[in-house]
Protein backbone atom coordinates (compact mmCIF):
# COMPACT_ATOMS: atom_id res chain seq x y z
CA UNK A 1 0.00 0.00 0.00
CA UNK A 2 2.93 2.37 0.70
CA UNK A 3 4.78 1.78 -2.62
CA UNK A 4 1.69 2.49 -4.53
CA UNK A 5 1.23 5.56 -2.53
CA UNK A 6 4.54 6.74 -3.01
CA UNK A 7 3.90 5.60 -6.76
CA UNK A 8 1.05 8.11 -6.95
CA UNK A 9 2.84 11.04 -5.43
CA UNK A 10 5.76 10.55 -7.95
CA UNK A 11 3.68 10.48 -10.97
CA UNK A 12 1.92 13.63 -10.07
CA UNK A 13 5.32 15.23 -9.64
CA UNK A 14 6.31 14.20 -12.91
CA UNK A 15 2.36 15.07 -14.46
CA UNK A 16 2.75 18.56 -12.69
CA UNK A 17 6.50 19.51 -13.82
CA UNK A 18 5.51 18.53 -17.55
CA UNK A 19 2.63 20.91 -17.15
CA UNK A 20 4.52 23.45 -16.11
CA UNK A 21 7.34 22.93 -18.39
CA UNK A 22 4.56 22.81 -21.46
CA UNK A 23 3.32 26.41 -20.99
CA UNK A 24 6.83 27.59 -20.44
CA UNK A 25 7.20 26.48 -24.00
CA UNK A 26 4.02 27.58 -25.49
CA UNK A 27 4.92 31.52 -23.60
CA UNK A 28 8.00 32.03 -24.86
CA UNK A 29 6.64 30.43 -28.69
CA UNK A 30 4.19 33.20 -28.01
CA UNK A 31 6.66 36.16 -27.49
CA UNK A 32 8.75 34.62 -30.14
CA UNK A 33 5.73 34.78 -32.41
CA UNK A 34 4.39 38.04 -31.48
CA UNK A 35 8.75 39.80 -32.05
CA UNK A 36 8.54 38.42 -35.19
CA UNK A 37 5.19 39.29 -36.34
CA UNK A 38 5.41 43.04 -34.72
CA UNK A 39 6.53 45.85 -36.64
CA UNK A 40 9.07 45.82 -38.87
CA UNK A 41 12.04 46.64 -36.77
CA UNK A 42 13.99 49.58 -37.77
CA UNK A 43 17.80 49.61 -37.77
CA UNK A 44 19.43 50.49 -34.59
CA UNK A 45 22.66 52.06 -34.46
CA UNK A 46 25.16 50.87 -31.28
CA UNK A 47 27.62 52.53 -29.95
CA UNK A 48 30.86 51.35 -28.02
CA UNK A 49 31.04 52.93 -24.53
CA UNK A 50 32.67 55.93 -23.89
CA UNK A 51 36.46 55.82 -22.29
CA UNK A 52 36.34 57.86 -18.96
CA UNK A 53 32.19 57.84 -19.26
CA UNK A 54 32.17 60.07 -15.59
CA UNK A 55 33.95 62.69 -17.01
CA UNK A 56 31.26 63.03 -20.06
CA UNK A 57 28.16 63.88 -19.61
CA UNK A 58 25.73 63.06 -22.56
CA UNK A 59 22.34 64.98 -22.82
CA UNK A 60 19.31 62.89 -23.79
CA UNK A 61 20.64 59.44 -23.43
CA UNK A 62 17.80 56.62 -22.12
CA UNK A 63 17.59 55.54 -18.67
CA UNK A 64 18.10 51.19 -18.56
CA UNK A 65 14.93 49.74 -18.47
CA UNK A 66 14.79 46.14 -16.18
CA UNK A 67 14.91 43.03 -18.17
CA UNK A 68 11.68 40.55 -17.55
CA UNK A 69 13.68 39.16 -14.16
CA UNK A 70 13.37 42.91 -12.66
CA UNK A 71 17.36 43.69 -13.26
CA UNK A 72 18.54 46.62 -14.57
CA UNK A 73 21.90 47.13 -16.55
CA UNK A 74 23.51 48.81 -13.89
CA UNK A 75 22.46 47.03 -11.18
CA UNK A 76 25.62 45.14 -10.13
CA UNK A 77 27.59 48.26 -10.46
CA UNK A 78 29.22 50.98 -12.64
CA UNK A 79 32.86 49.33 -14.02
CA UNK A 80 36.04 51.30 -13.39
CA UNK A 81 36.98 54.17 -14.95
CA UNK A 82 40.77 53.27 -16.73
CA UNK A 83 43.50 55.49 -15.51
CA UNK A 84 45.01 57.65 -18.18
CA UNK A 85 47.61 56.31 -20.59
CA UNK A 86 50.35 56.91 -22.48
CA UNK A 87 49.64 54.61 -24.95
CA UNK A 88 48.86 57.16 -28.21
CA UNK A 89 45.49 56.68 -29.44
CA UNK A 90 44.93 54.42 -32.96
CA UNK A 91 43.79 57.13 -35.36
CA UNK A 92 41.87 55.85 -38.50
CA UNK A 93 41.80 58.93 -40.18
CA UNK A 94 43.26 62.94 -39.76
CA UNK A 95 41.37 65.02 -41.72
CA UNK A 96 43.44 68.83 -42.48
CA UNK A 97 40.33 71.54 -42.40
CA UNK A 98 42.81 74.38 -42.88
CA UNK A 99 45.91 73.28 -45.04
CA UNK A 100 46.59 76.99 -45.81
CA UNK A 101 48.01 77.01 -42.31
CA UNK A 102 51.21 75.19 -40.40
CA UNK A 103 50.72 72.72 -38.01
CA UNK A 104 51.63 74.46 -34.95
CA UNK A 105 48.71 77.13 -36.14
CA UNK A 106 45.64 74.60 -35.94
CA UNK A 107 43.38 72.98 -33.67
CA UNK A 108 43.56 69.70 -33.00
CA UNK A 109 39.76 68.14 -32.58
CA UNK A 110 39.82 64.44 -30.78
CA UNK A 111 37.06 62.59 -32.15
CA UNK A 112 35.63 59.07 -30.85
CA UNK A 113 33.13 57.76 -33.63
CA UNK A 114 29.73 55.71 -32.37
CA UNK A 115 31.51 52.69 -33.97
CA UNK A 116 34.87 53.20 -31.90
CA UNK A 117 37.48 54.80 -33.91
CA UNK A 118 38.91 57.85 -33.37
CA UNK A 119 39.32 60.63 -35.79
CA UNK A 120 42.10 64.13 -35.41
CA UNK A 121 40.37 67.02 -36.73
CA UNK A 122 42.93 70.07 -38.02
CA UNK A 123 40.77 73.57 -38.19
CA UNK A 124 41.99 76.90 -38.00
CA UNK A 125 41.33 78.94 -34.55
CA UNK A 126 38.90 81.10 -36.05
CA UNK A 127 36.54 78.00 -37.29
CA UNK A 128 36.63 75.81 -33.72
CA UNK A 129 34.63 78.68 -32.38
CA UNK A 130 31.83 76.79 -33.44
CA UNK A 131 32.75 72.98 -33.74
CA UNK A 132 29.64 71.75 -34.69
CA UNK A 133 29.33 73.45 -37.72
CA UNK A 134 33.22 72.78 -38.97
CA UNK A 135 33.49 68.87 -37.38
CA UNK A 136 31.23 66.52 -39.47
CA UNK A 137 29.61 64.98 -36.27
CA UNK A 138 26.98 62.12 -36.57
CA UNK A 139 24.75 61.00 -33.99
CA UNK A 140 26.75 59.03 -31.16
CA UNK A 141 30.06 60.82 -31.79
CA UNK A 142 31.94 62.08 -28.78
CA UNK A 143 34.28 65.08 -28.73
CA UNK A 144 37.03 63.94 -26.53
CA UNK A 145 39.64 66.46 -26.79
CA UNK A 146 40.23 70.05 -28.10
CA UNK A 147 44.14 71.23 -27.81
CA UNK A 148 44.56 74.85 -28.49
CA UNK A 149 47.30 75.79 -31.26
CA UNK A 150 51.08 75.57 -30.43
CA UNK A 151 51.81 78.71 -31.50
CA UNK A 152 49.53 80.06 -28.35
CA UNK A 153 51.66 78.05 -25.98
CA UNK A 154 54.95 80.67 -26.21
CA UNK A 155 58.35 79.33 -26.61
CA UNK A 156 58.87 76.37 -25.36
CA UNK A 157 60.68 76.24 -21.87
CA UNK A 158 64.67 76.27 -21.50
CA UNK A 159 66.37 73.00 -21.15
CA UNK A 160 68.70 72.96 -18.00
CA UNK A 161 71.59 70.57 -18.93
CA UNK A 162 74.25 70.35 -16.27
CA UNK A 163 77.50 69.25 -18.07
CA UNK A 164 79.84 67.26 -16.32
CA UNK A 165 83.31 69.00 -15.94
CA UNK A 166 86.50 67.02 -15.69
CA UNK A 167 89.14 68.28 -13.39
CA UNK A 168 92.53 66.47 -12.99
CA UNK A 169 94.04 65.68 -9.58
CA UNK A 170 96.94 64.08 -9.69
CA UNK A 171 98.61 61.56 -11.64
CA UNK A 172 96.44 58.29 -12.51
CA UNK A 173 97.65 54.61 -11.74
CA UNK A 174 98.97 52.63 -14.85
CA UNK A 175 96.84 50.62 -16.58
CA UNK A 176 96.28 47.82 -16.11
CA UNK A 177 97.30 48.15 -12.51
CA UNK A 178 100.24 45.94 -10.94
CA UNK A 179 99.00 42.31 -9.81
CA UNK A 180 98.39 42.43 -6.22
CA UNK A 181 99.34 39.91 -3.72
CA UNK A 182 96.54 37.76 -2.29
CA UNK A 183 97.33 36.90 1.32
CA UNK A 184 96.98 33.23 2.19
CA UNK A 185 94.16 31.96 4.23
CA UNK A 186 94.40 29.38 6.43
Amino acid sequence: MKSLMRGTVYLLIVIGMSVVLIIAIRLQQGQVANNQSGAIMTPHRTCVPAPHSSDIDIKGTNTPTPDEFGITPDEFGIPQTPGPTITPLPLSKVTDLAPELADRDKVYILVMRCEGTFELFLVSPSAAADISQVVPLQPGDIILDVVPPASLMGPPPKVLVATPTLTKTGTLPPYPPPATITPPYP
